[in-house]
């Protein structure tokens, strides 16, 4: 029974209502909803940023805090990225609390700098986090031929990611050192640190390069902050009784509709 809060007043599951008695109303009650188009409003972010510090805030539809364009280097966020992120002159929320949980479904909807700028409210440090610049380039270089790819350019991002607190995946390396073998896993792993990365993939065999790629996917800070739940998991936690929901199986049949005359004269033109 979690009330909803209208700026005025709380509303609980029974429709019962009062008026917050503290003197800022968003200290009205220690657990309340609110809808994000409400507290990003101009007149609420003030009272909203000045009240006790918060154990928790969760963020439903977090995509919706967003960049108002994308085409230029001009950083312009939205009211809402505005009131997580907060501004020169005064902080946001991830300011004012301890845990801060974003929820989506589409975490990118037009750009890949989107994803960016919800993992600097999370926290993003370091090389990373810096400008959207290295964050881009470094998906970019993965997408690249093979013997084309900037190495030294990706593999210092990953060298930085492990350098603030990120930490090497052992299923990875168990899984690479069984796959490649001890010496050459050694010289896969080097390449994180090496200055002679060049000669390292070079002593690389072909079966190799493909974990290149996947090492390096698999140490950026999208793995520290972001967290997958996808039907196989939700599954997985069904079978060990986390989870007592059934979750659906989808079966899908194509069907063919063939369109009407006048339709496909105005889908060939």
């Amino acid at each position: 029974n979690i009330p909803l809060f209208d700026g005025q007043t709380l509303r609980d599951h029974f429709g019962q209502e009062r008026t917050p008695e503290a003197a800022n109303p968003w200290d009205g009650a220690d657990v309340f909803i609110a809808s994000s188009q409400l507290a990003k409003r101009r007149e609420h972010q003030v009272s909203l940023l000045a009240t006790r510090p918060w154990d928790m805030v969760v963020v439903d539809e977090a995509h919706h805090a967003r960049r108002k364009d994308f085409l230029t280097n001009r950083y312009r966020p939205n009211r809402l990225l505005e009131l997580l992120m907060g501004r020169d002159d005064q902080p946001g929320l991830k300011d004012r609390t301890q845990g801060l949980l974003l929820m989506t479904a589409t975490p990118m909807q037009v750009h890949p700098v989107e994803v960016w700028d919800l993992l600097r409210v999370l926290g993003l440090g370091g090389k990373w986090g810096s400008s959207d610049a290295p964050f881009l380039r470094f998906f970019q270089e993965l997408r690249r031929p093979f013997e084309d790819a900037d190495w030294d350019f990706v593999f210092g991002l990953v060298r930085d990611y492990l350098d603030t607190d990120g930490q090497f995946d052992p299923l990875f390396a168990r899984q690479a050192e069984a796959q490649l073998g001890l010496v050459d896993w050694q010289h896969l792993k080097s390449l994180v640190s090496t200055q002679e990365r060049g000669i390292r993939l070079n002593h690389l065999p072909p079966t190799a390069q493909a974990l290149v790629v996947e090492m390096a996917r698999r140490h950026t800070p999208l793995r520290r902050y972001l967290f997958r739940s996808t039907r196989r998991l939700l599954r997985e936690y069904a079978k060990r009784g986390i989870l007592h929901d059934t979750v659906p199986r989808r079966d899908s049949h194509p069907v063919w509709v063939d369109m009407r005359p006048e339709e496909q004269d105005l889908y060939n033109r």
